[in-house]
């Protein structure tokens, strides 16, 4: 089975606005999730802009964060993240921006 969705996805932007902390919860399931890979998107004026970067490849623990760094202090990103097992990659969570 593949996994859900991570839950309680959360962005905290540094105070200089050029990285961010990106937080969730972990998924227990079997079988167990490995990975999870963290998805930014820029903002245009509210809208998304066509591309999409997976910027975080992050091995799989008990509370999960990861840290973004080399962000554009001046643009607006959304992020995502979801998780992966042997039997496949799962839903996104809920997509949080970083105002």
């Amino acid at each position: 089975m593949v996994p859900a969705a991570p839950t309680n996805f959360m962005v905290i932007r540094s105070e200089d606005r050029t990285s961010a902390l990106l937080m969730w919860d972990t998924i227990t399931m079997s079988p167990a999730v490995t990975s999870y890979n963290v998805h930014k998107s820029p903002v245009n004026n509210g809208l998304l802009f066509a591309s999409e970067q997976t910027v975080s490849h992050v091995a799989g623990i008990t509370k999960q964060c990861t840290a973004v760094e080399s962000l554009d202090p001046d643009i607006v990103y959304n992020f995502k993240v979801r998780a992966i097992n042997p039997d496949g990659t799962g839903d996104f969570s809920n997509e949080d921006a970083d105002f």
